[in-house]
C-alpha cells in the first residue's frame, strides 16, 4: 500500500496506473477520481485474522487512516507502525492521526 491501493487495503496515496487501482471513481492522471475509504476490503480482514492465528505482526504503515482504525477495530492482537511517525509531528498522509495513536494505544501496540 506504499503507494496504490492492493486486495487488502487502501494506500495513504491517492495514486493510480490504471481504474483497477481505485475502488471508487477513475484514474485521471494518475491520482484517483474520489477519495479511496473503504479501508480493509473483506479478504484484507481474512488475511488479518490469519496473520493473528499465526502470530504474525500486522504492519499498518502507508494504509490510510480508515484502513487502519478499521484493522484496530478487526485485529486479535498488536499491531505495528514499522515506518510511520504521528501527523501531529509531520503532517504527510503517511502518518498516523491522534485519533488513531489513540486506538494504537488501547491496542497495545507499538
Amino acid at each position: 500500500t506504499h503507494s496504490c491501493n492492493n486486495e487488502v487495503a487502501d494506500s495513504t496515496s491517492n495514486e493510480c496506473s490504471s481504474d483497477i487501482d481505485c475502488r471508487q471513481g477513475l484514474c485521471s492522471n494518475g491520482v484517483c477520481t474520489e477519495a479511496q475509504t473503504i479501508g480493509i476490503t473483506d479478504f484484507g480482514e481474512q488475511v488479518i485474522l490469519e496473520m493473528n492465528r499465526l502470530g504474525m505482526l500486522v504492519d499498518i504503515s502507508h494504509v490510510s487512516s480508515t484502513a487502519m482504525l478499521r484493522a484496530l477495530e478487526i485485529t486479535k492482537a498488536p499491531v505495528i507502525f514499522s515506518h510511520s511517525s504521528a501527523y501531529g509531528l509531520c503532517p504527510t498522509g503517511r502518518n498516523a492521526p491522534d485519533n488513531v495513536l489513540l486506538k494504537l494505544k488501547q491496542n497495545k501496540g507499538i
